[in-house]
């Protein structure tokens, strides 16, 4: 929270003000301190994950491994993909 949420707060307001009256701009900012709340009640829940894939060319099946932990458990996880050459 501390390293994250806490350090947009400045910048939101500033982005409000750059964009006032924007209806677009104002639920933006009004989904990331929602997103900032529920951190902050479920934070002991969840957490966030980045995943960094790669992409294989010239191939008629593309295929992506992982593994992940949910709840403490692992999660073991390919997705396959048919692409045309």
């Amino acid at each position: 929270m501390e390293n994250y949420h806490v350090p947009q707060i400045p910048v939101q307001e500033e982005f409000l003000k750059i964009h006032e009256g924007n209806k677009a701009a104002k639920g933006f900012i009004e989904y990331q301190r929602h997103e900032a709340q529920m951190y902050q009640k479920y934070k002991e829940y969840y957490g966030y994950v980045f995943y960094i894939g790669k992409k294989i060319i010239n191939t008629k099946m593309h295929q992506l491994r992982y593994l992940t932990k949910i709840g403490g458990f692992d999660i073991k996880v390919v997705m396959i993909k048919q692409t045309s050459l």
